[in-house]
C-alpha cells in the first residue's frame, strides 16, 4: 500500500510489503518537480493532440503564463480516451455519461517551478477546468490441494484459519457454492505481474490475460522492477497471486478465486523522469490513472488498488479535480468494482484512492480477528473505511515461481477484490442483475462484526474495522436460494421545502458547474416503500446510489447520489433525499431548473436492492421440486408449484408451511402422497393430480366421497381415485 503524508512538497508513500515476515518502512517521495496536470476547457483546446505546444491553446493568458514559467511540453495522458467517449455502456447494459478525460494533459515546465503557486494562478482562469500537482508512488468445505494451503504448512491463513475457527474470510465454505468464472476480469493496477509464474498462468496466457505497461508505454505488463525500498518490484505478482493463484493443482498456494481472468495493467517504470531518471522504479500518477481507464476500457469487472496518497489536498477536493480521481469515477460510473487501500500509517489519515466514496476501503486485520496495529505498523481507519480483511503474513506468488509472505493493506485488498469477484460470478451464474453498487455493500451486509473495545471497534460500523471482515461464504449465500434478489425503481414528485432561497456551493460531479449559486431552495423528498412481497424476516435493503436522483443536504455539494435507508421492517422501508431548485450562477445567469437532473419539474428516483428470504418460495423459479423446497422452507412461508411435479417419494408439509399447488400446474403422485404434519396443502381452482390423491386433513379415517365437499363437512380424511382437476378452491 503506498500511502502519504501532507507536506509542502513531499509526500510519503508506503507499501507495506512483507516478505518473509519482515516489516518494510514507510517509503518517502518528493513531489515531481517541474510537473503539473493540466485540464483545458474545450474553448481552449479545441483539437484534442497525444502532444501539443503552446500555440494550440487558444487563450493568449495561460500561453504567457506557461512560457514564464519554462513550458517545455505536454502530453496527453489518457493515450486512447477521445470526446466522443463520453457515452458508455454500463456493465450492466445502461448507458452511462461519463467524464471527458480527453483534455487532461501532464505538462512539463522549468524544474525550479513553484508547482503549487503555478496551480493556484492557472485555476482562476476559465480555461483550465482543473489543474494538480504529479506525485510518483511507491510500494512503501471444498479444500484445495496446493502446497501451502493445507497440511503442515497451513500458511495461507487468511482464507482458512486452522487455528482460529472462523476468523477468516470464510473461502473453504464460499468454493462450496462457487469457486468463479473465467469470463470475470480481475484487473491488478500495479508494478507488473509475472505472467510466467506457473501457479498464475498454465503457460499459455489463458488465465494472466494480455495486458499492457503504462509505465514504460509498451505491452508487456512483466514484474520486472528492481526490488528495493522504493520500488515497485515483486509487488504486483503476489496481489495477483492472492487474488487468482491457480487452485488445487498441488502446487503452491490457492488463490480466492479458481477461475477468473488476471489482467496485468504495469504502471511502474525502470527509467524514471526526464534526463537523469528521477523516481527510476515509481509509479508516476498519470500513468496510474491512464492504467485504471485502460482496464475500464478493456472489460475489467473489478480493478485492485493496493496504494494510495493524500495528494496534499488536491486529491480529496474534487471541486479541483486530478486524473487518478476521475479516472476512477468514470470506471465507477460504467459498473467497474474498485478496491483499494486504506494504508498502514496506524492512523486515521484518508489516502486515495480508497478516500472516494465511489471505492471500496479495505483495512487489514491479523489471525485473532483484530485490526492490525503495533506491529511496525498499522491499518489505518476513518470513516471512510468500508471493510477489512487478512493482511499480515498471507503466503502467496512471488515472481521468478517463488512463493513467500505478503502482508500489509495491499493484501488485504485483494483479498477483497478476489470476493467481489465471486460475488460476480454467482450473480451471473444465478441471471441476476448486480451492480457494482450491489457488490460493494454485498460485501458489507455479509461482513462478519469484530468487536474489540480495547481498539475502539464497537457493535456495527466503526471507524477502525468499517462493516467487518469480509465473509465470502455468507456473501454468496445470500446470492443462493432460499434467499432472493431484487431491485425496483420508485419515483416521488414530491417534496418539502427545508430551506427557502440561500446561497450553495455545488461541485461539478452531476452536470451543474462548479461554483456558487443564489436562490437556491432545499426539497426534502421523503416516502415508504412497500416490498412486491413480504419476507420472513427483515430483508438487507440498500440503494444502487449511481442510479438514484437525489443529493445530500450538505454545503458545499460534492453532487454525488444520496439516499438515506431507515425503519426497514419485512413489508417495506422509509427514505430521505434532496432535491435542489437552482436560482442563479455567480455570474448572474438564471438557472432556474432542479438538480439533480437539470429539470423543469422536482422528481426524485431511489433505485434499490433487498435481499430477503420472501415468505413465498416459487417451484420451480426458486427450487425445481417440491421436495427440494420443502427442504428449504421455514415456518411463515409459503410454496407456490406453477408446473408439472413427479414425485419420486412420500412428501410432508411442516407446521407453518403452506403448500399451494396453482392453477394449472400438475401433480404426478406415482405411489406417492403428501400429507400433512401440522402444514396445510392449498388447492387452487384448475390444478390437477394424478393418478390418485389422499388429502389427509388429521382425522385418522380414511373414505372416499364423490366430493371433497362431503369429506370434509366430516373431518374425514380425502381419497380420489383418477385423475383429478379441482374446480374449486381447498386447503386441507
Amino acid at each position: 500500500m503506498i500511502t502519504f503524508n501532507n507536506n509542502s512538497r513531499y509526500i510519503l508513500l508506503s507499501l507495506f510489503l512483507f516478505f518473509f515476515a519482515v516489516t518494510l518502512s514507510a517509503q518517502q517521495s518528493k513531489q515531481i518537480p517541474g510537473v503539473l496536470h493540466i485540464k483545458f476547457s474545450k474553448q481552449a483546446l479545441p483539437a484534442i493532440k497525444n502532444s501539443i505546444s503552446l500555440q494550440d491553446i487558444g487563450d493568449t493568458e495561460i500561453n504567457n503564463i506557461l512560457e514564464r514559467n519554462g513550458f517545455k511540453d505536454a502530453q496527453k495522458i489518457f493515450s486512447t480516451f477521445q470526446p466522443q467517449d463520453t457515452l458508455g455502456i454500463s456493465r450492466n447494459g445502461t448507458e452511462v455519461r461519463l467524464k471527458d478525460l480527453s483534455r487532461w494533459y501532464r505538462v512539463e515546465v522549468a524544474s525550479k517551478t513553484d508547482i503549487l503557486k503555478l496551480i493556484n494562478t492557472l485555476k482562476n482562469n476559465p480555461s483550465v477546468e482543473s489543474a494538480s500537482p504529479a506525485f510518483a508512488f511507491y510500494p512503501s468445505d471444498t479444500y484445495p490441494n496446493d502446497t501451502y494451503f493445507k497440511s503442515p504448512y497451513y500458511y495461507q491463513w487468511g482464507l482458512y484459519n486452522h487455528s482460529a475457527a472462523g476468523k477468516d474470510i470464510h473461502a473453504v465454505k464460499a468454493w462450496d457454492i462457487n469457486k468463479g468464472r473465467n469470463d470475470v476480469k480481475i484487473a491488478v493496477v500495479d508494478g507488473g505481474v509475472d505472467y510466467n509464474h506457473s501457479d498464475l498462468d498454465p503457460g499459455n496466457r489463458t488465465r494472466v490475460i494480455q495486458g499492457i505497461d503504462t509505465g514504460e508505454d509498451d505491452n508487456d505488463p512483466m514484474d520486472d522492477i528492481p526490488e528495493g525500498t522504493e520500488t515497485w518490484g515483486n509487488h504486483g505478482t503476489p496481489v495477483a497471486g492472492v487474488i487468482g493463484a491457480i487452485t488445487n493443482n498441488n502446487l503452491g498456494v490457492a488463490g480466492i478465486m479458481w477461475n477468473c481472468s488476471i489482467m496485468p495493467v504495469k504502471v511502474a517504470n525502470n527509467t524514471g523522469w526526464g534526463i537523469f531518471g528521477w523516481g527510476a522504479g515509481s509509479a508516476f500518477d498519470w500513468d496510474i490513472a491512464d492504467g485504471i481507464d485502460w482496464a475500464r476500457i478493456n472489460g475489467a469487472s473489478v480493478i485492485n488498488m493496493s496504494y494510495g496518497g493524500e495528494g496534499q489536498g488536491f486529491w480529496e477536493n474534487l471541486i479541483i479535480g486530478n486524473p487518478i480521481g476521475e479516472a476512477t469515477y468514470n470506471a465507477y460510473l460504467q459498473g467497474v468494482v474498485l478496491v483499494a487501500a486504506m494504508g498502514n500509517n496506524d492512523n486515521n489519515t484518508t489516502m486515495y484512492p480508497a478516500g472516494y466514496p465511489w471505492v471500496i476501503a479495505v483495512g487489514a486485520t491479523n489471525q485473532n480477528d483484530q485490526r492490525v496495529t503495533g506491529v511496525g505498523w498499522g491499518s489505518n481507519y476513518g470513516s471512510h473505511i468500508n471493510v477489512v480483511a487478512p493482511g499480515i503474513s498471507e503466503y502467496s506468488t512471488r515472481r521468478s515461481q517463488n512463493f513467500s509472505y505478503f502482508g500489509g493493506t495491499s493484501c488485504a485488498t485483494p483479498m477483497v477484490s478476489g470476493v467481489a469477484g465471486l460475488i460476480i460470478s454467482q450473480a451471473g451464474d444465478r441471471g441476476i442483475n448486480f451492480t457494482n453498487d450491489d457488490v460493494k455493500h454485498l460485501l458489507e451486509v455479509s461482513a462478519d462484526d469484530i468487536v474489540d473495545p480495547q481498539d475502539g471497534a464497537g457493535v456495527g460500523w466503526d471507524a477502525k474495522t468499517g462493516y467487518g471482515r469480509i465473509n465470502a461464504r455468507k456473501a454468496l449465500e445470500l446470492l443462493s436460494a432460499p434467499y432472493t434478489v431484487t431491485s425496483q425503481t420508485i419515483y416521488n414528485s414530491s417534496g418539502q421545502l427545508v430551506w427557502d432561497s440561500h446561497p450553495h456551493q455545488f461541485y461539478n460531479n452531476a452536470g451543474l458547474a462548479s461554483g456558487n449559486y443564489y436562490g437556491v431552495k432545499q426539497y426534502k423528498v421523503s416516502g415508504h416503500v412497500t416490498f412486491p412481497t413480504a419476507y420472513i424476516a427483515n430483508p438487507y435493503v440498500w440503494v444502487r446510489e449511481k442510479e438514484c436522483k437525489g443529493w445530500s443536504y450538505a454545503n458545499p455539494n460534492k453532487e454525488l447520489p444520496w439516499v438515506a435507508i431507515s425503519n426497514v421492517t419485512t413489508t417495506g422501508f422509509d427514505y430521505e433525499t434532496v432535491i435542489y431548485w437552482v436560482g442563479i450562477n455567480e455570474l448572474g445567469q438564471q438557472i432556474s431548473k432542479y438538480w439533480p437532473g437539470n429539470s423543469s419539474s422536482l422528481q426524485a428516483r431511489i433505485v434499490y436492492t433487498v435481499i430477503g428470504q420472501s415468505s413465498v418460495i416459487n417451484v420451480p423459479q426458486d427450487y425445481s421440486t417440491i421436495s427440494a423446497a420443502l427442504n428449504a422452507a421455514i415456518s411463515g412461508q409459503i410454496i407456490n408449484v406453477s408446473n408439472t411435479q413427479n414425485l419420486s417419494g412420500n412428501l410432508d408439509v411442516p407446521s407453518g408451511i403452506i403448500l399451494n399447488i396453482q392453477s394449472g400446474a400438475v401433480v404426478n403422485l406415482g405411489s406417492y402422497a403428501i400429507t400433512t404434519s401440522g402444514g396445510t396443502i392449498a388447492i387452487e381452482t384448475g390444478a390437477t393430480f394424478t393418478p390418485d390423491i389422499r388429502l389427509m386433513s388429521g382425522s385418522s379415517v380414511l373414505g372416499l366421497y364423490t366430493s371433497l365437499d362431503a369429506a370434509y363437512a366430516d373431518g374425514s380424511d380425502v381419497e380420489i381415485r383418477g385423475t383429478h382437476t379441482f374446480t374449486d378452491y381447498y386447503t386441507v
